[in-house]
């Protein structure tokens, strides 16, 4: 997001450049009975951690952007199951099950891994919901682009691939079992196909 240069400061308060704006908003209080205040108030309850070592929203942001890094990065898939209850994990894609278990993810991994060699996922607009004890609701939009082979890369036939690039929708349910984030729900609907694989 571009900022306004009023914003930045440089040098010491005594220097001619940018003085002649109104800064007083710096150090104005803003009154304890003005509606103002009392959302501010609100606002900073909100993030008032009943223990500063748990989990919150930055560390669930952070997460989704190291989850979407390791597909890029191909990473193996362990990688991506230690985030997933075998026996309870959702993983859709327009109301499809695209995995439901470790095996199935496995599965729909390879065969992801056959005709894509590389892509990169822009993680845009991310709302986070929730907190540690009640786990996280997190809802994004992906802009994924990359390159699709109908052939499969190992057949020596595949011959040049096809760039793709959507807008993807996602919403996840997540935990924090006090190790590491467990991904209950993986939901993702496509927004749209720019260039369709």
């Amino acid at each position: 997001m571009k900022q306004n240069s009023s914003n930045t400061q440089t040098g010491d308060n005594n220097s001619s450049s940018g003085n002649n704006q109104d800064k007083s908003f710096l150090t104005a209080p803003v009154a304890s009975d003005s509606p103002e205040f009392t959302v501010a108030l609100r606002q900073v309850v909100r993030y008032h951690p009943a223990d500063i070592k748990v989990p919150n929203h930055n560390d669930v942001i952070s997460f989704i952007h190291s989850w979407f890094a390791g597909f890029d990065h191909i990473e193996p898939t362990e990688f991506f199951l230690a985030h997933f209850d075998n026996a309870d994990m959702t993983f859709n894609m327009d109301g499809q099950v695209l995995a439901h278990d470790h095996l199935s993810f496995r599965d729909w991994f390879a065969d992801a891994l056959t005709h894509i060699p590389w892509d990169y996922h822009a993680i845009l607009d991310t709302t986070v919901t929730g907190t540690f004890q009640t786990g996280w609701t997190a809802e994004f939009f992906i802009h994924h682009v990359g390159e699709w082979h109908d052939v499969p890369l190992s057949d020596i036939n595949t011959g040049p691939g096809r760039p793709f690039s959507r807008i993807i929708r996602a919403n996840w349910n997540l935990e924090h079992n006090g190790e590491k984030f467990i991904i209950r729900r993986y939901e993702l609907s496509m927004v749209q196909n720019i260039i369709s694989q």
